[in-house]
């Protein structure tokens, strides 16, 4: 079962607020905070370098984020969030 992640879970991990993601959704599982976001790759001819980022990201793609050592870690997940491959 997985919970959505609240803004104190979020303030918690201090996931930064970046200008080239846009997030979709976001749900607690599992001790991780799940990010679904649409990226900017940062190639000044790439369809996403302009427009509204929701809308010409690429993606949506869901990355998880989780402390380590104090250190907050990301890892790249895909198309499909973990509670749907079990």
């Amino acid at each position: 079962m997985r919970a959505i992640a609240t803004e104190e879970q979020q303030t918690a991990l201090n996931i930064p607020s970046r200008s080239n993601i846009a997030v979709a959704d976001r749900q607690h599982y599992q001790g991780k905070i799940y990010q679904h976001e649409k990226r900017r790759c940062g190639k000044t001819a790439c369809r996403c370098s302009e427009g509204n980022l929701s809308k010409v990201g690429h993606g949506p793609y869901w990355y998880a984020y989780w402390k380590e050592n104090g250190r907050l870690r990301s890892q790249y997940i895909g198309k499909r969030p973990p509670w749907e491959l079990d």
